[in-house]
């Protein structure tokens, strides 16, 4: 905890509910707070009337403090940071969500207050993780000029979106910066220039599976110059005059933070812009995905999914004669025709995680049965026919139906006693599953070779045949 003695203790209570946005009243210090929660709840408010209001809605806090809580600030999962509340007097400290192992959520403070706030302390999450969204902000260059601007709220997830080219204008400074990405289905998606008309333009593009790895440029007042430098061995040309001091943006990690196991490069940018480029700060993401893979290892009971009364989906009828004295043996041969049907479909809350509907690997734990649909402990590939060993494949499109028809033949020896008529029938019934829920995790793989797990879940539905069951019946002739 940071801060002085004054005030009377505070703690806002354990809530349910993620929380919404900071109500904050300041000037030159820290008036009072108070936390808004999603479901409409809010926490009492610590501190006096004094200073202004300020909404932020909301991973980092900031806190300047002395005897008192001089001033704070707030960054968001998404690397957005609010402004600065408060004065300028203070010592600077950082609190941070992650715990070591996973990034925990705001929930609430704790402190001591009065008539202003004394002192103040974060309290996080224990229980909720946050979404697989991982950006973070570089440290930042240039001046105070212009208006701000996030580039990231273009994208309200930056999961799914790749960067794929930088648009620049520029003379002896930098005048306008737009960045281009593209999301998982191929659609373009535009930041919208920032800057003025200015200079010259240009642009860098990305080929496939290529990312910004390092920034340099150079800067004061302004942005004087930036230069791009890619995974693949690749610079883009220096854009912009030789103003200002140097300076070298880089990935904050690379697949060794546990944060998020993955490589990170350029996503976007924040920063103030007018007629020229004011200030920049480089907004880092994970590398893009280049594979999904679903393992479900939980599936409720499939008695409350499966449909009662099947329907017959194949039958089939043949007989064989026997006008001799004696036994006779007779070979029937059925070829059953079928068809089978499978829909795995994420939560929206699951898809939101992973950033769309995506093709994912599919594995689940289990015997042989229903496409994907298994009991018991035995981990194997998922989508093995139903009415016999056939590989049904395991890859699937979330909430896309895949269909397969086939034949499946079986050959059976009768014996006929003499003077009687053999009557033979197969039967195959549909057996269906719908919304059946289930359990996972989807392993995602960055193109830069890291990995990470998400907790997912969903439903599923499938239409399938039975085994062919034959029954035979003699009669006198």
């Amino acid at each position: 905890m940071v801060g002085g003695n004054g005030g009377q203790p505070f703690r806002d209570d354990d809530r349910q509910s993620n929380l919404r946005q900071i109500n904050i009243r300041c000037a030159a210090r820290v008036d009072s707070l108070q936390c808004i929660y999603a479901d409409g709840s809010s926490a009492a408010k610590h501190g006096g009337d004094g200073g202004k209001d300020e909404i932020f809605a909301l991973d980092l806090v900031w806190i300047w403090a002395g005897s008192e809580i001089d001033a704070i600030q707030f960054q968001t999962t998404k690397g957005r940071l609010s402004p600065k509340y408060g004065g300028g007097g203070g010592d600077p400290t950082i609190f941070r969500g992650h715990d070591g192992t996973r990034e925990r959520a705001l929930m609430a403070f704790t402190g001591r207050s009065g008539d202003v706030l004394d002192s103040l302390e974060p309290l996080w999450s224990n229980v909720r993780d946050l979404d697989s969204e991982h950006v973070v902000v570089g440290d930042t260059e240039g001046g105070n000029g212009g208006t701000p601007f996030d580039m990231l709220t273009t994208v309200s997830n930056a999961f799914p979106f790749v960067l794929k080219a930088i648009h620049i204008r520029s003379g002896s400074m930098i005048d306008a910066i737009e960045c281009i990405f593209t999301d998982i289905d191929g659609r373009e998606v535009r930041t919208g220039r920032q800057g003025g008309g200015g200079g010259d333009a240009h642009i860098f593009t990305l080929e496939n599976n290529e990312r910004i790895i390092r920034v340099e440029g150079r800067a004061d007042k302004m942005i004087d110059r930036l230069q791009f430098f890619t995974n693949k061995g690749r610079a883009s040309d220096r854009y912009g005059g030789n103003g200002g001091h140097a300076f070298v943006w880089n990935p904050p990690f690379s697949g060794n933070d546990s944060a998020a196991d993955a490589n990170m490069s350029l996503m976007c940018f924040q920063g103030r812009s007018a007629a020229r480029v004011d200030r920049l700060a480089p907004v880092w993401s994970p590398d893009p995905p280049v594979n999904f893979a679903l393992n479900i290892d939980w599936f409720e009971d499939i008695g409350s999914a499966i449909s009662s009364n099947p329907e017959v989906a194949w039958t089939s009828e043949q007989n064989a004669v026997n006008t001799t004295l004696d036994n006779m043996s007779a070979k029937v041969v059925w070829a059953m025709q079928a068809s089978k049907s499978s829909t795995i479909t994420l939560s929206d809350s699951s898809r939101k995680k992973i950033g769309g509907k995506v093709v994912f690997e599919v594995s689940a734990k289990g015997k042989r049965g229903i496409p994907y649909v298994a009991e018991g402990e035995v981990s194997v590939k998922a989508g093995v026919e139903a009415s016999a060993e056939k590989e049904w494949g395991n890859t699937a499109t979330d909430g896309k139906t895949v269909s397969r028809t086939y034949t499946e033949t079986i050959e059976q020896t009768v014996t006929v006693r003499p003077g009687m008529q053999l009557e033979g029938r197969a039967v195959a019934y549909k057996m269906a599953v719908q919304d059946l829920k289930w359990r996972g995790k989807v392993t995602v793989t960055y193109a830069g070779g890291g990995k990470r797990t998400i907790d997912v879940d969903g439903t599923f539905d499938s239409a399938s045949a039975t085994k062919c069951h034959t029954t035979y019946e003699t009669k006198a002739l």
